[in-house]
């Protein structure tokens, strides 16, 4: 199984907590792989990716799957189309992605589970919210903000309250242009 866009490999080993099955996470950042050889190295193959390539042989995994990866790719269908020679004949290529036009597009769906807020609110108060929410004692965390040993990480590492890289949120330009807009206000 191959993770494409893993991250860290929190996904990977989630999976792995109700499945056998033997994995390779692949990811372009090099600190997220590093991040992920320290926490699941004995347990998964971690390996970078390129934007036009993936170093695996031809016809060698069963299944790949992407999640939230493609959305924010320049080239989606380059993206996609990339993984598809690395799966053996009759393989499964799963595609998971929130475009923005969609009423979790903000990306913020595992800890506002508002439909449409990105809509509504500004990417500010977005993540103002949810740095607050995170932080609550009533917010059940997702297995991607749980540390190694199961553990919530703190808001601080999540960045929570930084601004995200303005083409991974699209519309974020629009949204922010209404300062002084009821939506602002609510921060």
């Amino acid at each position: 199984m191959l993770d494409l866009g893993c991250n860290r490999g929190y996904l990977l080993h989630s999976f792995s907590q109700h499945e056998s099955f033997s994995g390779i996470g692949a990811d372009l950042v090099p600190y997220y792989l590093k991040d992920a050889r320290r926490d699941y190295g004995h347990q998964f193959q971690f390996i970078q990716t390129t934007s036009t390539t993936i170093p695996l042989p031809n016809s060698s995994v069963d299944v790949v799957y992407t999640i939230d990866t493609i959305a924010p790719l320049s080239n989606p269908r380059a993206g996609c189309e990339e993984g598809y020679p690395v799966l053996r004949p009759d393989g499964l290529f799963l595609v998971h992605f929130n475009p923005w036009l969609y009423p979790h597009g903000s990306h913020l769906e595992d800890i506002i589970p508002f439909p449409w807020a990105h809509v509504v609110f500004s990417m500010d108060t977005l993540l103002a919210a949810a740095a607050k929410l995170y932080d609550s004692p009533h917010y059940e965390t997702a297995c991607y903000y749980l540390d190694a040993n199961g553990n919530k990480k703190p808001e601080t590492e999540m960045n929570l309250a930084q601004k995200p890289v303005g083409h991974f949120y699209f519309g974020t330009e629009r949204s922010e242009s209404r300062k002084g807009s009821r939506s602002n206000q609510l921060a």
